[in-house]
């Protein structure tokens, strides 16, 4: 029976048989434990090496997380072996078994790990000066959809450390690209009592970063965001209007929220949620007023 062992560091699982130990970070692998290979962000497939530490042999498989790789340890062999001219042939076996596993377990690895290539990008269209985006996929469990406002593009999650997006959305929450935690020059501004339409002057105070996952511009919880959680139903908040001062740090953005589910459809408990409808209006030639 294969025994599923999650975090554990070498040390603790070194020379352990017929298990998976999943979740290793590569960066915990010293440089003498062997080549990693390419990057599972750039791989369609999870990648393999074989490499040896002491008298103990893995094969590593990297994941499409970054960073995360599965180890199969295999028998150890003794050091007498090692040295023989049998250890070509042995390296060829280890290459064959590895291919056994990813035949066995590929399917397993690409199901446990999100893919962002695969998301249907959002439909945006644009009336004079407002740009509205229907059906941004929010859903991923751990990685935000990364948004230039901008360019009205969805941005790669390779580039989140980039100043290339202004805005992230995950679930209910929404983050903005400045402060201690983000790279960009951006921060947030949540208006209360203010209609999309009527907001024309920009702000001067109040604006906000995130300084930390816990503490974010816009704080992700129902009535003191863009939203409420009505019994079954999540609901944008009238004349909420979000203010987005975009990564490079001059752009700024007025944002309402629309809608939180697919299609934009009427909300019930039975609607598909983590889809946002959002349009929002950029500063132009007066870099402190909406036109």
């Amino acid at each position: 029976m294969l025994n599923l062992l999650k975090g554990k560091t070498d040390s603790q699982t070194q020379g352990r048989k017929n298990s998976i130990f999943f979740g290793f970070r590569k960066e915990e692998f010293p440089a003498r434990r062997g080549k990693i290979f390419t990057s599972a962000k750039k791989a369609h497939f999870p990648s393999l090496d074989v490499f040896t530490q002491n008298i103990f042999s893995y094969i590593c498989i990297n994941t499409r997380r970054e960073n995360e790789a599965f180890l199969f340890p295999l028998e150890p062999l003794s050091s007498r072996f090692m040295n023989t001219s049998m250890n070509t042939s042995f390296r060829s076996q280890q290459v064959l078994v590895a291919l056994v596993c990813i035949t066995l377990f590929g399917g397993f690895l690409q199901s446990c790990t999100p893919v962002e290539t695969n998301v249907q990008p959002p439909t945006i269209t644009k009336t004079g000066s407002i740009v509205e985006v229907k059906n941004l996929n929010a859903s991923s469990e751990d990685r935000f959809t990364l948004f230039n406002l901008r360019t009205g593009a969805i941005v790669q999650n390779r580039d989140s450390a980039t100043s290339t997006w202004d805005v992230g959305f995950r679930k209910t929450s929404i983050i903005v690209n400045g402060g201690a935690i983000r790279t960009g020059k951006g921060a947030g501004l949540r208006l209360t009592e203010q209609a999309f339409e009527t907001l024309r002057t920009i702000p001067t105070t109040g604006f906000r970063t995130d300084e930390s996952e816990e503490n974010l511009a816009f704080t992700p919880r129902t009535g003191q965001s863009w939203y409420i959680y009505d019994a079954t139903v999540i609901r944008p908040i009238e004349n909420v209007c979000l203010v987005v001062r975009c990564a490079d740090g001059q752009t700024v953005a007025k944002i309402q929220i629309l809608s939180y589910y697919k299609d934009a459809v009427q909300p019930d408990a039975l609607a598909t949620t983590r889809f946002y409808t959002f349009r929002y209006q950029l500063t132009a030639s007066n870099p402190r007023a909406f036109d």
